[in-house]
C-alpha cells in the first residue's frame, strides 16, 4: 500500500463470462437426499493492509477438489474502499490487471480486482449487458432477462451505498421520456435495438451512429439543456432536429449535445407522431435506497438473502450445472464487511 490511502477496486466487464457461484455451492444444495462428503479445508491467510485480507482455501467435496480465493475488505478502515471500473468507451475490452494498473495513482493503490459483470459477444458489439451506475449517474441501463434459467433474471445490484456500506439489494430503475405532458417508458440505453424496443442512444455509445436497420423510426434530439449525463432524479430537455422515417436505410448520427430515440415494432407508436421542433424531456431515476450510492453494478444470480439460501436461478438449468473453470462471488459480511 502507498501513502495514506488504500483502495480496493472491483473491475467490471472484462473478457470473462462467469456465474457468481463457487463450484461447491450446488454440490451441497442440488440434491438434498445425497450425503455430502467433505475434507476439512486448508486455508492460507495474508494481511495485505489494515483493511484488506486475502484468503486461499483448498478442500475436497464429493471427491471433487475445490479451491476458493477471497478478499475480505473492512470498510470501517478509513483508508480502504471498494470502487468500480467501467469501460471507456463502453465496448472497450481490457484485462483485470490493466484496469487495476490504470486505476492506480499517486496516493491510491489497488489491493485487488475481479471481474464484476457480463458483456455482450461480438455480434452485439461487446457492450455491457447490465446496469452500471456511477456516482449517481446512469452509465448503462442494461437488460433484465426473463426465465429462471438466466443468470440475471431479476433487478439486483451490488455496490457501496450513500453511507459507505456494502449493499446487495433489488432496485427499480425508471427511464422515460416526456412529450406534451405524457410520460412514456424507454426500454434501455446504448444497446443494439431488439423487437419492440425503444432505445435511448447517448454520446456514450461507442459508434457515431445508432447502427440500426431500416425497420424502425428514430428521433434526433439536440441542444439538450442540462447536458447529456443521465443523473438520477434529474430531467434534461432537447428539441427534435431530425426524423429518420421507417424504411430509411441510413442510421442516425448521435449528436454530441443530445440523444437519439430509436423505436422498433410496437414502440414506434410512442414516437411516430412527434415532429421536428417539438420538445422532449428525458428522466432517469432510481429507488431512494440507492440514491447517493458510490456505484451500482448488476450481475447474478442471487444466492443468499437475509442469511438464507435464496437461489435466483433454477439449480437444474444448464447454466447452473455447467462446469466452469472459475466462478466469482460478491458478498457482504455484517454491515461494513465486503468480500469477493
Amino acid at each position: 500500500m502507498h501513502k495514506r490511502k488504500q483502495l480496493s477496486k472491483l473491475s467490471t466487464l472484462l473478457l470473462v463470462i462467469f456465474l457468481l457461484i463457487p463450484n461447491f455451492a450446488f454440490a451441497e444444495t442440488s440434491d438434498t437426499t445425497a450425503e455430502t462428503k467433505a475434507v476439512a479445508p486448508i486455508t492460507e491467510s495474508t494481511k495485505i493492509s489494515q483493511g484488506v485480507h486475502y484468503e486461499y482455501t483448498n478442500t475436497t467435496i464429493n471427491n471433487d477438489p475445490q479451491a476458493f480465493s477471497q478478499l475480505v475488505v473492512d470498510l470501517n478502515d478509513p483508508f480502504t474502499t471498494v470502487d468500480v471500473s467501467y469501460p471507456t468507451p463502453l465496448n472497450k475490452l481490457a484485462t483485470t490487471t490493466s484496469q487495476a494498473n490504470a486505476y492506480t495513482a499517486l496516493g491510491q493503490q489497488v489491493a485487488g480486482a475481479i471481474n464484476g459483470s457480463f458483456f455482450w459477444s461480438s455480434d452485439q458489439g461487446y457492450l455491457p449487458m447490465y446496469l452500471i451506475a456511477y456516482r449517481d449517474r446512469l452509465m448503462n441501463a442494461g437488460i433484465i432477462a426473463s426465465g429462471r434459467d438466466q443468470y440475471v433474471n431479476q433487478p439486483i445490484a451490488f455496490g457501496i451505498d450513500s453511507t459507505g456500506k456494502g449493499k446487495i439489494d433489488s432496485y427499480n430503475l425508471s427511464l422515460s421520456f416526456n412529450h406534451n405532458g405524457q410520460e412514456y417508458p424507454i426500454t434501455s440505453t446504448d444497446k443494439h435495438r431488439s423487437n419492440d424496443n425503444l432505445i435511448l442512444y447517448t454520446p456514450l455509445y461507442p459508434k457515431p451512429t445508432t447502427e440500426t436497420n431500416a425497420l424502425g423510426i428514430e428521433l434526433v434530439l439536440e441542444g439538450v439543456t442540462g447536458g447529456t449525463e443521465l443523473n438520477f432524479g434529474e430531467t434534461v430537455t432537447g428539441k427534435v432536429t431530425q426524423i429518420r422515417e421507417h424504411n430509411n436505410p441510413t442510421a442516425s448520427t448521435i449528436p454530441k449535445d443530445g440523444f437519439v430515440l430509436s423505436a422498433h415494432g410496437e414502440a414506434m407508436q410512442l414516437i411516430k407522431d412527434i415532429g421536428i421542433g417539438e420538445t422532449i424531456s428525458i428522466t432517469a431515476d432510481i429507488d431512494d435506497k440507492w440514491k447517493g450510492a458510490s456505484f451500482m453494478l448488476t450481475s447474478g444470480p442471487e444466492l443468499v438473502k437475509d442469511g438464507k439460501v435464496n437461489l435466483g436461478i433454477d439449480p437444474n438449468s444448464d447454466r447452473a450445472t455447467e462446469r466452469a473453470p472459475v466462478r466469482r462471488l460478491q458478498s457482504i459480511k455484517q454491515e461494513r464487511k465486503y468480500s469477493w
